[in-house]
């Protein structure tokens, strides 16, 4: 059988044509800010994922991308239900601070 090597690596992309840009409020554009920084949390842990992934098919390939996908799309719902779209301050703040320890667990 021919083996099929893939070469992974998934980045969060900023897109300001898709992005919601109504406001120059600090704190609104800090909550859509850790929106992308979710994003990047989950790029991160992608590329971790396929790197330990050396060889497999496209369907197992597909898989774990959706698996991934699915996951960051969930917390990016909770994120936005519990801060209720930013308007929950507290919850806001817990969040910030989890995401900002997540990236820097990431970093190490």
């Amino acid at each position: 059988t021919d083996t099929i090597v893939y070469n992974v690596h998934i980045r969060a992309e900023f897109r300001s044509d898709l992005s919601y840009s109504g406001t120059r409020d600090a704190y609104i554009l800090n909550h859509e800010q850790q929106h992308m920084n979710l994003a990047t949390l989950f790029s991160r842990k992608a590329n971790s994922l396929f790197k330990l992934q050396y060889l497999f098919s496209e369907k197992d390939f597909l898989e774990l991308k959706n698996k991934i996908e699915s996951e960051w799309n969930t917390t990016d719902s909770l994120y936005d239900a519990e801060t209720d779209h930013s308007r929950n301050k507290e919850a806001q703040v817990r969040w910030n601070r989890y995401i900002k320890e997540q990236l820097r667990a990431k970093d190490r």
